[in-house]
């Protein structure tokens, strides 16, 4: 492809039949259509409460919407249940269990814990018997941060800086220099 503005119908061609960006295209043609995925992604984004919206209103003037060949839309009223007061909570179900751990344990999610909070507590070796890290790449823009760490001797930084870029930086990105 040459430098001609990538159109949506181009790129909708390109993720279905393999890459989207091509080794060789240019540093300038790779920008555009990352700009572009994201300007999609953004406006996507952006509408999509109000398309929502205005679907779900049809839908209450007309009634569900049923269309040969795909599944029935109708309109939903989603629910979120969140916890006031996790101490309490979590006290209550455990003397609701009557001391059964596995009873109480069932009752939480596949990630109950801060992770942060957990590693400092039990210490590397054990945090890694009981926890996974995946890493997945991304695009991040602007200059790697690079920061020069100290460590007090007990392994741990001396300022909340440090533990900010310990962690991957203030935004959890790693970046080049960092010292985790």
């Amino acid at each position: 492809m040459t430098d001609e503005a990538l159109t949506i119908s181009e790129l909708s061609r390109r993720t279905t039949s393999g890459s989207i960006v091509d080794a060789e295209d240019t540093p300038e043609v790779a920008l555009q259509k990352w700009q572009l995925a994201k300007l999609i992604m953004s406006w996507a984004k952006g509408h999509k409460d109000d398309v929502e919206s205005s679907l779900v209103e049809w839908i209450e003037d007309n009634g569900d919407l049923k269309i040969e060949g795909i599944p029935r839309h109708y309109a939903a009223t989603p629910k979120r249940v969140t916890c006031v007061d996790t101490r309490v909570a979590l006290e209550s179900i455990l003397e609701a269990c009557g001391g059964d751990w596995e009873r109480f344990v069932s009752c939480l999610t596949s990630s109950p814990i801060k992770h942060g909070a957990a590693k400092d507590l039990l210490g590397d070796e054990t945090f890694k018997d009981l926890f996974t890290t995946e890493r997945k790449k991304k695009i991040a823009e602007g200059a790697a941060v690079k920061r020069v760490l100290m460590a007090n001797p007990t392994n741990k930084e001396t300022s909340s800086d440090n533990d900010r870029a310990s962690k991957g930086g203030s935004d959890g990105h790693d970046r080049v220099g960092d010292v985790a």
